[in-house]
């Protein structure tokens, strides 16, 4: 069962390219340990997928009904960039993000990877206090 969606986010919730750009344009380093990048495969087992599930009777049999979703996802990722970045002056950064989806295939066994089109914007960020 997937709450009547057929998309879902990668399992960890990263993207395959997340890049914060300071004020002249060179690349800032995520914290260590705070990468919100990482490797996608092309196609995912629902099996391999994280979910869980729970046992229900039906007319005296046990069925075991998996969800790999609790409902739509209201967004791909919240990150709070000053946790995962060093922010050392004020000023408009640029971020890239290229996101990517997994559909759930008509046999219901499979994922397949859907990517979405790169973002990039400008924003203004201040060190954390």
């Amino acid at each position: 069962m997937n709450s009547g969606m057929e998309y879902y986010r990668t399992p960890n919730h990263k993207f395959p390219k997340f890049e914060l750009f300071d004020t002249n344009g060179v690349v800032i380093p995520a914290k260590r340990g705070m990468s919100l990048e990482d490797e996608f495969p092309q196609k995912l087992s629902t099996h391999d997928y994280p979910g869980w599930g729970e046992r229900i009777m039906v007319d005296g049999h046990s069925y075991r009904i998996h969800f790999y979703s609790n409902g739509p996802p209201p967004a791909l990722n919240v990150c709070e960039l000053n946790k995962a970045y060093s922010i050392k002056s004020e000023g408009d950064y640029t971020l890239t993000v290229c996101p990517v989806l997994y559909k759930l295939e008509a046999n219901g066994t499979n994922l397949d990877r859907v990517d979405l089109p790169c973002v990039t914007a400008k924003i203004h960020l201040k060190p954390s206090q």
